[in-house]
């Protein structure tokens, strides 16, 4: 294989896993917004909750997704996605927040 049908395949994979993950998580935000807002708060306070949580909505994606992403990896992508977004200070102060007012 040449160095151009590499590369090609290379970037037809990372459109791919692009288009993957943003399928995937357009459904999981979409479910987890109906699973209400204190749910969502729970999962980020840590790998462990957001590991149920994920593992909770996983066979709520559809068959077409489901189909391209193991429950495994989707639980994976969920615990960086969270990790990702607690390292923003204003998501941090947002869990604190809703934290204090269910105590």
């Amino acid at each position: 294989m040449g160095k151009v049908s590499q590369a090609r395949k290379m970037l037809g994979a990372g459109v791919y896993a692009t288009k993957l993950l943003t399928q995937v998580t357009t459904q999981a935000t979409k479910i987890a917004k109906k699973m209400g807002y204190d749910r969502i708060v729970d999962a980020c306070s840590s790998d462990d909750s957001m590991r149920d949580f994920a593992k909770e909505i996983y066979p709520k994606l559809t068959s077409d997704v489901k189909m391209k992403i193991t429950e495994e990896n989707f639980v994976e992508h969920m615990i960086t996605s969270k990790d990702s977004l607690m390292k923003k200070k204003k998501n941090q102060k947002k869990v604190s927040a809703a934290q204090r007012k269910r105590k």
